[in-house]
């Protein structure tokens, strides 16, 4: 219960968790795991992917741009437009949740790992 509520993981993720050499490592004051997730899901790699593609179309340092000439820094709406569709389209009812539901969902898991992390170390 511990480790869900710290780190905010789902329970398919927290079956990840392996105690072997090269995945689980200790540090000071914490462990770290290294999860061998499905590239496509992964942040970052998804993230060096953009850069690539962008590259060339790009016209601002912004990281999020327009699809639509002349690709310009994405706006606030927009970028609630594209969360907001794609919660529709994996069947999420935007009637109850938007795009802000986003930035909650993710600041809890933030205070709640700042919590224990400053508690127990």
């Amino acid at each position: 219960m511990l480790i869900a509520l710290t780190t905010g993981q789902r329970c398919q993720t927290l079956t990840l968790l392996d105690m072997s050499e090269g995945s689980m490592q200790q540090h000071h004051n914490c462990y770290s795991f290294a999860l061998y997730l499905v590239l496509e899901l992964c942040v970052y790699v998804t993230l060096q992917y953009y850069f690539v593609v962008t590259s060339k179309i790009r016209t601002s340092s912004k990281l999020l741009i327009s699809y639509i000439k002349p690709y310009k820094a994405a706006t606030s709406s927009t970028i609630g437009r594209r969360i907001k569709l794609l919660l529709q389209q994996t069947g999420i009812n935007t009637q109850t949740f938007s795009a802000h539901s986003t930035c909650s969902a993710s600041v809890s898991k933030l205070v709640l790992c700042f919590y224990f992390c400053r508690r127990y170390s």
